[in-house]
């Protein structure tokens, strides 16, 4: 008998729109279904890192794509011409923080993102050392690409 625990795949995910949460949860199903029930683990950094923030900033969010359409895709258009990132991810401090401690505790053999901001955190991580597992955007955006993927 192999008593050699599976490999955890660590899928990040963010409440910011149903098709990230919908990417990262079938990409969990297929994982485990292939490897073992509990080989993927999906977690949301900014519910993690900053919940009460969080919630707000989702329900501005659904307000904006909901009730002020333009307004959402001026603001998506911008994020795409601006690139804030990854200059502005300092803002990210304590998501960065619970992402290197899930990486520690988890020791995952590869980690998979369904939210583009997470992929410009994963990269300063294994810039500095933090993360020596390969890394996967998994692009959710259905009509254009934002250019944060």
């Amino acid at each position: 008998m192999n008593t050699t625990p599976a490999a955890r795949i660590l899928i990040l995910t963010a409440g910011y729109g149903e098709g990230h949460n919908a990417a990262a949860r079938n990409l969990a199903a297929a994982i485990d279904a292939q490897a073992g029930a509990g080989t993927a683990r999906l977690a949301d950094l900014f519910a993690l890192g900053s919940p009460r923030l969080n919630i707000f900033t989702r329900r501005a969010y659904l307000a904006a794509i909901n009730h002020t359409p333009r307004l959402w895709s001026a603001f998506f258009g911008w994020i795409d011409r601006a690139r804030p990132l990854p200059r502005h991810l300092w803002l990210l401090r304590r998501e960065q923080a619970v992402l290197a401690q899930l990486i520690r505790d988890l020791a995952p053999a590869a980690v998979c993102s369904t939210y583009p901001v997470y992929g410009f955190m994963l990269d300063r991580l294994a810039a500095t050392g933090g993360l020596r597992v390969p890394h996967y955007n998994i692009v959710t955006d259905s009509i254009s690409i934002n250019s944060l993927w």
